[in-house]
């Protein structure tokens, strides 16, 4: 047999050892420990947003936008919402991307003569 002509295999098991087979039993896997995936999630998505990692003080935050997709039925539109108004995103530094201007000389040839213009070009 060569590369790529055996059979698949889809099994797998999670951190926590519960195994499954195939996408179908990940999808169970997950949809028995929602809460838990909804949590990790947010988690992540929380990271990514604010880029840094998610710290001890920023556990009630996670646990109200989980609380809230609870209420909404888990819907994405939720725990996206609840990161972007909540006060860790919406106190965030980020930084700036500072732009300055260099003037420096171009040559045009004009009529056969040489003129130097500025040339105004943006430089980050």
């Amino acid at each position: 047999m060569g590369i790529g002509t055996g059979p698949i295999d889809s099994s797998g098991v999670l951190p926590d050892g519960t195994k499954f087979n195939g996408p179908a039993g990940l999808r169970e896997v997950l949809v028995s420990k929602q809460d838990m995936f909804v949590e990790t999630f947010t988690e992540q998505l929380l990271t990514y947003a604010l880029g840094r990692g998610v710290e001890e003080y920023d556990a009630p935050v996670l646990r109200q936008i989980t609380r809230e997709a609870v209420s909404e039925d888990y819907r994405w539109s939720s725990i996206i919402l609840g990161i972007v108004n909540s006060a860790p995103f919406q106190m965030r530094r980020v930084k700036r991307l500072v732009i300055t201007r260099k003037i420096h000389s171009r040559r045009t040839f004009l009529r056969g003569a040489v003129r130097f213009l500025p040339c105004q070009c943006w430089t980050p």
